[in-house]
């Protein structure tokens, strides 16, 4: 039974509106990043180094920065997955049923974590994709090595929707309202600023 609950759960996440709106922008503004870096357009650059967009250091840095406002998503997508049983009382109903609270908080926890994985993951396609383009500026292009777009994930990334989302699934389990996870995480947000 949990792994239809987790199945059902990711499919659920996934396939949100709002995940393939969360998705497709992060993915336009990362790979029009990588067009401007690569100096793409005449007149309009970002590349203020002799790098290259694909080098370990710039993914690193466009990846991790670009995660860091990948916040303003872990929130809303965390917090909603058990508010949303709170709001219409159906929590009362999933505890009738033969699964444990861990159970429901790690369906929920990690059917969110692997939604926000999957639209995080934009950033790194985004880039990958602008390298591939035939119009950019190949001086600021380097060999793609699929170490390097895994590393910021692996390190930064991942870390950060792990701690973050067990944060606002505490939150959100504690107060029974979204604010309470909007205002903790506009606090985290200005926090990394």
């Amino acid at each position: 039974m949990l792994k239809e609950l987790l199945l059902f759960e990711i499919k659920n996440r996934l396939f949100k509106i709002s995940s393939l709106i969360y998705f497709i922008f992060i993915f336009l503004a990362s790979f029009l990043f990588g067009l401007f870096f690569a100096d793409t357009f005449q007149g309009i650059t970002i590349n203020y180094s002799s790098l290259e967009l694909n080098s370990p250091i710039i993914l690193n840095n466009i990846i991790t920065t670009m995660g860091f406002f990948g916040i303003l998503i872990i929130a809303p997508i965390f917090g909603q997955s058990i508010n949303k049983d709170f709001e219409t009382e159906f929590r009362q109903i999933i505890f009738a049923a033969p699964i444990s609270k861990a159970n429901y908080f790690f369906v929920r926890y990690f059917g969110s974590f692997i939604s926000v994985v999957t639209i995080l993951s934009s950033i790194g396609f985004g880039i990958w994709f602008a390298t591939l383009m035939p119009f950019v500026n190949k001086q600021f292009i380097g060999e793609n090595h699929f170490l390097f777009y895994i590393t910021p994930y692996l390190f930064t990334i991942l870390p950060n929707i792990l701690i973050l989302g067990a944060l606002f699934i505490a939150i959100i389990s504690f107060f029974n309202k979204m604010s309470s996870v909007y205002i903790s995480c506009i606090l985290i947000f200005m926090g990394y600023l």
